[in-house]
């Protein structure tokens, strides 16, 4: 499979964010327990790059927020994560989900839905029966980044998340690669063909968004923002 110079860029700046907010997270949480034990490429790698470091100009912590180990970063409260159309917000559906939703003559409610994404409820399971990369010594621990991350981003304690999406400067697409392949926590896939919605990334990295429109059912307008260099 052929990459292009942007894709791939975009794919290790996300492998790069994944192992950042994974070893911040942890050292910030290994940090915590030990108090409490005593008592208490290009214009794309600039962009994304500059999210990382400090932020001196970042939103002051809330009390709640104290023990947050992103509090002084650029990412404080700007990572927005993107919820399927079902129960996202209305003005992130694309306008095709819209049309359903308002019942606009012509549009058929049953063809232009869009299924649940699969892989977050398998990712429960997972966790529940212990198996796939939750399962400690299993071969399949080698694809948890992306469930790591996503656990990071989601916690309630990692104060990453925005819900305003205007002011965010991260975009999280809870797409998770390793239980879409890997369903029922098998090591081999039954097929190694890209599936739907992984295709649909790739083509929103190279500017095509009727996939990102179609399929995931969801606006482009914060794709087209930065062509695509904050997701």
């Amino acid at each position: 499979m052929m990459f292009s110079k942007r894709r791939t860029t975009t794919i290790l700046l996300s492998c790069l964010a994944g192992l950042y907010m994974y070893v911040t997270f942890s050292a910030h949480q290994k940090q915590v327990a030990q108090s409490n034990n005593k008592g208490s490429a290009d214009k794309i790698m600039h962009q994304f790059m500059s999210l990382l470091v400090e932020d001196s100009s970042a939103k002051e912590s809330s009390d709640k927020d104290k023990n947050c180990p992103f509090r002084n970063s650029g990412l404080y409260r700007s990572v927005y994560v993107y919820e399927h159309p079902d129960i996202g917000p209305s003005y992130m559906r694309s306008p095709r989900i819209l049309n359903r939703s308002y019942g606009i003559e012509g549009v058929d409610a049953e063809l232009f839905s869009i299924p649940k994404w699969q892989w977050l409820e398998e990712k429960e399971n997972w966790k529940v029966f212990n198996v796939g990369p939750f399962k400690i010594g299993s071969s399949m621990e080698q694809y948890s980044l992306d469930t790591i991350v996503h656990d990071i981003i989601t916690h309630p304690d990692s104060c990453l998340r925005t819900t305003d999406p205007a002011t965010a400067k991260l975009f999280y697409v809870p797409y998770l690669n390793s239980i879409d392949f890997h369903k029922y926590g098998k090591l081999f896939p039954s097929s190694y063909d890209t599936t739907p919605h992984a295709q649909a990334i790739m083509d929103a990295i190279d500017g095509d968004y009727s996939g990102w429109n179609n399929i995931w059912g969801l606006t482009d307008q914060f794709w087209k923002r930065r062509q695509g260099s904050d997701h």
